[in-house]
């Protein structure tokens, strides 16, 4: 049997993030198909970083200097005693780019580029002007960097972020493969790396806590309007949630934008058709919604929340640039520069491209980890 150790930042329900629940649903699948796939030969094992004792903030030192011995040695004891074959890294700044380095010297080790943390610290691959940049050098990341540090940590940031990026290109080149979720992130790979890479497609369920019923009792307050405007994400710029606010605030917005997630304040200084309804739980939240918006100002290497979305059949609309045109055609993604251009006469047709299966999805890790076995 070949033993694939998952490496991830927190586990799903804990964290709710895209991530945690593709990988949440992708065992789930892996075990519900076991049958027909050779899964009864592979198995995955599930660790996160906050189990080894390591929590946020994770800073520049676990990508340079790297961890002290004693979480290096937990974790080596965990792989030892339960006889791991591959590791499959999804979480890279948790662990840091030393220790996974050591880690694929043993053994055959897969990074998957869910965000872009290999190439950039702050992992959107925004630069100091909160725009898509081109890619990682001593300069652009010192800018970014230096925004927030004290007069001495300022003299030594270009020192960190050389040392960082030798430790990133140095893990990539460690690496067994990097698996991308599309074709379009192969650019955004150094090019001497690229022959590592494949492309295993996104895959997720419109499914929640209570759907899952890894919470019960669990009363549901959020009562929408019919046409709501619904979004999902947390209060971090790269989200694109407060530039979507501006915008609508401009053409004054007579509807109702509701926010779910984590991370807003009830008192924050929103406008009154801005409305906070806290962490999604069930689909039966987003019976009313109208149009769901991706806002995001970075590239997406996914996202997770356009699947759910479409296998919802929400209207769904995402910024120009967020979202890959490839993506948009399979998914009947609309795209919009500013709010005003979202409307509700558009109407996509359905796609006639191949969307893709958990079974073809499984059947390509299978595919990956007897490889390297």
């Amino acid at each position: 049997m070949i033993k694939v150790l998952h490496l991830i930042e927190q586990n799903y329900p804990e964290n709710s993030g895209g991530v945690e629940r593709y990988l949440y649903f992708l065992i789930k699948q892996a075990v519900a198909n076991s049958p027909e796939l050779n899964y009864q030969k592979i198995k995955f094992i599930q660790k996160s970083a906050k189990s080894l004792g390591i929590y946020q903030p994770y800073g520049i030192s676990p990508q340079t200097i790297g961890y002290p011995f004693a979480v290096e040695q937990r974790l080596n004891k965990f792989i030892k005693i339960n006889l791991i074959d591959v590791i499959h890294v999804h979480h890279p700044a948790p662990f840091g780019l030393n220790l996974l380095s050591k880690l694929a010297k043993k053994h055959p080790l897969i990074l998957h580029w869910h965000d872009y943390f290999l190439l950039c610290q702050k992992t959107q691959l925004l630069n100091h002007q909160n725009q898509i940049c081109s890619g990682p050098s001593v300069t652009k990341c010192t800018l970014c960097l230096q925004k927030k540090s004290s007069f001495i940590k300022k003299i030594l940031v270009p020192f960190s972020v050389q040392w960082r990026i030798i430790n990133a290109y140095k893990l990539m080149e460690a690496s067994a493969a990097i698996v991308l979720p599309q074709s379009n992130l192969y650019q955004k790979v150094p090019k001497i790396f690229r022959a590592k890479c494949v492309v295993i497609p996104y895959q997720s369920e419109p499914q929640w806590e209570l759907d899952l019923n890894l919470i019960k009792n669990q009363k549901l307050a959020t009562n929408l309007k019919t046409n709501s405007w619904c979004v999902l994400g947390g209060p971090s710029s790269h989200k694109g949630i407060f530039d979507l606010i501006d915008e609508l605030k401009i053409i004054n917005f007579t509807g109702e934008l509701n926010i779910f997630g984590e991370g807003w304040s009830q008192n924050i200084n929103l406008p009154p058709f801005v409305k906070i309804r806290g962490r999604l739980l069930s689909k039966k939240q987003l019976e009313a919604c109208s149009h769901w918006i991706i806002p995001s100002i970075w590239e997406e290497t996914g996202p997770l929340v356009a699947i759910e979305a479409y296998k919802m059949g929400l209207n769904i609309w995402a910024r120009k640039g967020s979202i890959t045109s490839d993506m948009s055609d399979i998914y009947n993604i609309s795209f919009f520069k500013h709010a005003r251009d979202i409307d509700d006469k558009t109407k996509r047709k359905r796609t006639t491209k191949t969307i893709p299966t958990w079974k073809s999805i499984l059947r390509s890790y299978e595919v990956l980890y007897t490889k390297f076995t």
